[in-house]
């Protein structure tokens, strides 16, 4: 078991000061609060005009929190933020094998396991980097990805040739999201209860619209823009899964 969490915000540079700290918080907030799902590492990756940073150790989240690194990071404002804590399963605690991976072109997070890794991805230390390793060789191509993977597969994924979007998956682990229109931002976690009471505590629940991705539209990949235009796309992993849909409503 591990947490997932992150955010994206339109018009990022458009955010006041106020506005950036109540989003740290918020961050903050669901990175110590999936603590409780993985304390053997954690990590994230920002975008920041454009450009990918990761930071990971094998820190637990209260202190990674309080790293210069990751503060350093997060006072760049990024627009996009996808993190991870890890359980480690599979894979020594080292923070080469903490998440977020980077595989070429792609960037992410993976809560779950993934059966048979080292059939696609034979150099792997940790079974999330077949996920982002495939996803690079496709083009991420996650239609094409997603049929031949089979296992727990929640994550969380960047592009960095398109680095103003981010994707998210749930398949049979949790994930849910909400957009908060104070700070033109969406964002997610694996938990329902923590994202409900962190929104609550900071910036009021009324009138958000959560989203549990898991039990309402899992097998589902979620594309979000800058724009927060959300695009859903049915997804089938190798166990089979009938039918598929593409679907291009603002799901927001």
């Amino acid at each position: 078991m591990c947490g997932l969490y992150g955010y994206i915000t339109k018009d990022n540079n458009l955010l006041t000061r106020e506005q950036k700290i109540v989003r740290g918080r918020i961050l903050n907030g669901m990175l110590v609060a999936m603590e409780t799902r993985g304390d053997h590492s954690t990590g994230v990756c920002g975008v920041v005009d454009g450009k990918a940073q990761i930071v990971k150790t094998i820190d637990k989240a209260s202190d990674f929190i309080n790293l210069k690194e990751y503060q350093g990071l997060i006072d760049e404002s990024p627009s996009i933020v996808i993190g991870h804590t890890r359980f480690a399963t599979i894979g020594a605690t080292i923070t080469e094998n903490a998440h977020p991976f980077k595989k070429g072109r792609i960037i992410g997070c993976h809560n779950g396991h993934v059966n048979e890794y080292k059939k696609h991805f034979k150099k792997a230390e940790v079974d999330s980097e077949a996920i982002f390793h495939l996803l690079d060789k496709n083009n991420n191509d996650y239609k094409k990805t997603f049929e031949v993977l089979s296992g727990n597969i929640t994550a969380t994924w960047i592009d960095v040739l398109h680095p103003n979007r981010v994707y998210l998956v749930a398949h049979q682990n949790p994930l849910s999201m909400v957009k908060v229109p104070e700070l033109n931002t969406i964002f997610w976690i694996s938990e329902m209860d923590f994202l409900k009471s962190i929104i609550e505590a900071t910036v009021g629940i009324k009138d958000k619209k959560f989203t549990d991705i898991y039990t309402d539209k899992e097998d589902t990949v979620f594309k979000i823009s800058d724009s927060l235009i959300v695009k859903t796309e049915k997804v089938e992993f190798a166990y089979g899964y009938a039918g598929s849909y593409y679907n291009d409503d603002n799901y927001m």
